[in-house]
């Protein structure tokens, strides 16, 4: 090794591995009785050069030194005295200054930057768990049977005492069998002389490295956890080298202010479960998905492989982001990339404001202020992509499955119409055209008098726009097959068989030509005319072609029925928005897809051993048998949006319908902008959450039990801008307009307890999705007008609907997403659970419905005149402290309310159609108001699943549990 220039120059990744090599062979302490190599497996280099070029099987280690010292045991020691010759001379420099890195002052060649990462912490790991491994290999009973029957195998030379980290230090030529790339590993150690390379051989026989590489572990095999258990880590044969490289990276180097952080590809195809294909990555499409977290100047600070999103460590903003919280210091980070825009967490810097004086933990990093966080927020976000970057398709929600698009049937469609095209191996084939030109008058059949050139090409247009079997049926009206007349043989038996005649249609009749005129007009070969006549029916009729379509390829009914008994086996609930409306259920499990519930379907058939279905079979029944979603839609759909996409020509009345639902959606957007604006208005929002399926845990009996529906009716507050949560299950109660009264009654408490003395509590304003079974009918109404009874310092409520389908309650919507996100990761086995977890959600208020707070608001609603309000088409209704007894309503948010009576104070029902009430004011109206009876909706059969899973939640779900199924 040479001393290192002076100044900077670029440095060959090729002489920095040689080096690197090198230095393990140089350094003496690395190199002594335990580095050796066995005597009878070296030649020396004079005598094979005079000998022929036998290989001995091929391969053999080799050296050229004639000189060493043989032991007792037949090992050569090699020193650092010994005369090895180094194939490069190369000079090292360290491009970047010393101060931006926090490396010792003694790192100067590659193999002090080489130890710095790969030190002798990772070596004695290394040593420890090969040894470990060789102990358990060697003396399992397959392997001992194996030495019996081979004495002379290799396993028989492993160390008795193990391999020792010297030794094992030789793996360090797999670096440097990449500069050189031979077709086998074995192929290092040939003693051809035109092949051989010598230095391998002088530094480790090829038994030995083939050993050494067969034991090599870095993990201890006992204990791994089987996937699909808690605990599994797809990376655990490597997880100490990856903690170990990324442990170091942080240690020698300190990040900048500005970082980035982008995903990669390492091509592979091997068959293993995190193989992940990413079609944008034009050089590797399949492969190891990594994330890289980097400095501006190139340094690798952190990297993590990605093993799948069942095995990816859950993080609420995505894997890219949980890299940065996982690995950066911290601090404000600004990031680079095209894919990913992170800001930091507002509530997290909040909880670490207290202390304002308080430096950053990073010592290059400073923290940003509002307004240049906000203007890095504005260089960097950008808007959301409603075309496809590459082929500026519209991005819609879920693809559309498209066959005409397809490479096959695009490439067969060309085919059939005599189109170039470019087969499936990548040939290109060149387009049909009339061949033969030459006029055939000299012909028998005179062809070219008959037919025209003009009239060979519209035969040729016609035949070439027909299928291929249609084509067929060409071939039966324009040629006939004869028994051969005569032979043109003196021999008894030709091949001749058969006569073939051919004619081509023109003015209405049949002309004969010859073979060559009728294929060349078609530019097709003789096969496509024989196969018709060999594979035609006994009448003449062509059959069928059958591509595709071997009888191999027909699934059984019993696949069929297997697979659909398992998809209705699957636990689902049906949609809260909609229920009405669409028989659509979803799976409430999360982290599934069909590929999931394929693999589910597998170990079933297996553990039964059934006869198991394809993934496409399944795949394809799924989608077009079953109506199931994996994902709880956000908000309702609008169904005359969507009958106006898919209908090409609507009717004047579908044109009048859509006009109206976009007059209402503007208007409603209108309205919920005006309520935004006023810093005075008191608004709440609320909706209920998606259905908890609980206990909700990867235990592979959870799967397939029915289980606890537990609901969550959340609300908004816009002035103090904090959230409330009303949980029940329905071992309480179901989720009837009675049940979601009584739910939104005990928030709008809560909010009213929280803001006492608040004058802008007076007018209150509530915004809720426009479903009608739960907040927009009578019981609602009347529970409503209780809550003004039970706080006479509100004067009014305002109560506004959004347009179906067009969500105006974002507030409540982020709510359920940080609840789904906070859940996400998390076991939930009952509702004590999700309590806790929910009681982490920043700003969410979590209240338990007991059996008290379920009032039968519906009783009263009977004894009101509620049929006077159209609730269908209502927008806003509006009830006042000072009349109780009275509705106002409106259709539209531009017109004036209308007031109806709806309860009277004195008589009988009339024909005005009013009912009694005793009583003048709200009090007297609701004397009667009782508790809802309880409404156990559990069946027999859900509660015996339920206990069946007992045994495998902790004790306090358990007990909870319990006392539910009992």
């Amino acid at each position: 090794m040479t001393e290192p220039a002076a100044g900077p120059s670029h440095i060959r990744p090729q002489g920095q591995i040689i080096n690197i090599f090198e230095s393990f062979a140089d350094d003496g302490s690395d190199v002594g009785d335990d580095f050796a190599i066995p005597h009878n497996d070296l030649e020396s280099e004079s005598s094979d050069s005079s000998g022929s070029e036998s290989d001995e099987d091929g391969r053999r280690s080799r050296s050229s030194h004639d000189d060493m010292v043989v032991d007792s045991n037949g090992w050569v020691q090699v020193t650092k005295e010994t005369d090895f010759r180094p194939l490069y001379d190369i000079n090292f420099t360290v491009r970047n200054p010393k101060s931006a890195c926090n490396i010792p002052e003694d790192c100067n060649e590659p193999i002090d930057y080489f130890s710095l990462f790969v030190d002798d912490e990772f070596w004695a790991h290394l040593c420890r768990e090969t040894n470990r491994y060789a102990r358990t290999f060697l003396q399992s009973e397959e392997v001992i049977n194996w030495i019996e029957r081979h004495p002379r195998s290799r396993y028989t030379k492993w160390p008795g005492d193990g391999v020792t980290v010297p030794k094992l230090k030789n793996v360090v030529l797999l670096l440097n069998m990449g500069l050189s790339k031979k077709k086998g590993c074995d192929d290092y150690w040939t003693v051809r002389r035109s092949q051989a390379m010598p230095y391998f051989g002088s530094i480790l026989s090829v038994d030995e490295f083939n050993l050494i590489s067969r034991m090599l572990h870095l993990n201890n095999t006992a204990d791994e956890i089987e996937r699909g258990r808690e605990g599994y880590d797809p990376w655990c044969k490597v997880r100490f080298m990856l903690d170990k490289f990324n442990k170091s990276s942080k240690t020698f180097y300190t990040l900048s202010r500005n970082i980035s952080i982008d995903d990669s590809m390492i091509g592979m195809k091997n068959r293993c479960v995190f193989i992940q294909f990413m079609p944008n990555k034009r050089h590797a499409r399949f492969g190891l998905k990594k994330f890289q977290l980097c400095d501006d100047n190139g340094y690798v600070y952190h990297i993590e492989i990605y093993a799948g999103k069942e095995l990816d460590v859950h993080h609420d903003e995505g894997h890219a982001f949980g890299v940065v919280d996982r690995s950066a210091d911290e601090g404000s980070l600004t990031l680079s990339d095209d894919d990913f825009d992170y800001e930091p967490d507002k509530d997290k810097d909040a909880n670490n404001s207290s202390d304002e004086n308080a430096e950053p933990d990073h010592p290059n990093t400073t923290v940003l202020n509002q307004e240049d966080a906000q203007q890095t927020k504005d260089n960097t976000v950008r808007e959301t992509a409603r075309n496809h970057a590459r082929t500026n398709k519209p991005l819609i929600r879920k693809r559309q499955r498209d066959p005409s698009s397809w490479k096959s049937v695009v490439r067969k469609t060309l085919r059939q119409s005599g189109k170039e095209y470019t087969d499936s191996r990548g040939k290109v084939q060149k387009a049909r055209e009339i061949k033969g030109t030459k006029d055939c008058h000299n012909y028998r059949f005179k062809c070219s008098q008959h037919i025209s050139q003009g009239e060979r090409k519209v035969i040729f247009d016609e035949f070439w726009s027909l299928d291929d079997n249609e084509k067929r049926h060409f071939y039966s009206k324009t040629t006939t097959c004869e028994d051969a007349k005569r032979k043109r043989t003196k021999n008894k038996s030709s091949r001749k068989k058969r006569t073939l005649k051919y004619f081509l249609p023109c003015d209405g009749n049949d002309v004969g030509v010859c073979k060559d005129f009728y294929l060349g007009t078609l530019d097709i070969s003789q096969k496509r005319v024989n196969n018709y006549h060999d594979t035609k029916q006994a009448g003449g009729t062509p059959t069928r072609l059958v591509w595709g379509k071997s009888a191999n390829n027909e699934v059984s009914q019993g696949e069929k029925d297997g697979i659909r008994a398992h998809i209705k086996s699957i636990p689902r609930v049906e949609a809260h928005h909609c229920r009405n409306d669409t028989n659509k259920e979803y799976i409430s499990q999360a982290g599934l897809n069909v590929a999931a519930l394929y693999r589910k379907y597998v170990e079933k058939c297996t553990e039964k051993g059934t006869e198991i279905g394809k993934l496409h079979v399944y795949r394809e029944i799924f989608n077009s048998e079953f109506n199931i979603a994996f994902h709880f839609p956000k908000s309702d759909k609008c169904d005359k949006c969507e009958e106006k996409e898919m209908n090409a020509a609507p009717t004047p009345e579908q044109t009048a319908a859509y006009q109206s639902n976009t007059k209402g959606k503007e208007e409603t957007r209108a309205e919920r902008d005006k309520d935004r604006g006023n810093p005075n208005a008191f608004v709440v929002c609320f909706d209920l959450e998606n259905v908890f399926a609980l206990p909700r845990a990867n235990v592979e009996i959870f799967f397939y039990k029915r289980k606890l529906n537990t609901l969550n009716m959340t609300g908004h507050c816009s002035l103090s801008k904090k959230a409330y949560g009303e949980m029940w299950h329905e071992g309480q109660s179901g989720r009837g307009d009675n049940d979601i009264a009584s739910a939104v009654i005990k928030i709008l408490h809560a909010i009213a307890d929280d803001h006492a003395g608040d004058p802008r509590l007076r007018h209150m304003i509530l915004w809720s999705d426009s479903c009608v079974p739960q907040n927009r009918n009578r019981v609602f109404s009347t529970a409503i007008k209780y809550f003004l009874s039970q706080h006479p310092e509100i004067e009014t409520i305002e109560q506004k609907f959004c347009e179906p389908g067009r969500s105006s309650i974002q507030e409540v919507d982020n709510l359920h997403s940080r609840i789904e996100k906070t859940c996400g990761p998390a076991e939930i086995y009952s509702p004590v659970s999700l309590r806790r977890i929910l009681k982490t959600v920043n700003k969410l208020q979590t209240i338990q419905m007991r059996g008290e707070d379920f009032k039968n608001f519906q009783a009263i609603a009977a004894s009101g005149a509620y049929d006077r309000v159209p609730y269908t088409k209502v927008k806003s209704l509006q009830y006042a402290q000072n009349d109780p007894k009275s509705l106002k309503y409106k259709t539209s948010f531009l017109q004036e309310f209308q007031s109806v009576q709806i309860f009277r104070t004195t008589g009988v029902r009339g024909s005005s159609g009013l009912r009694d009430s005793s009583g003048s004011s709200s009090l007297d109206l609701f004397k009667g108001l009782k508790i809802a009876k309880a409404e156990n909706k559990l069946t027999i059969d859900k509660k015996n699943d339920i206990k069946s899973m007992l045994k495998f939640m902790p004790e306090l779900d358990r007990n909870y549990m319990s006392n539910v199924a009992m």
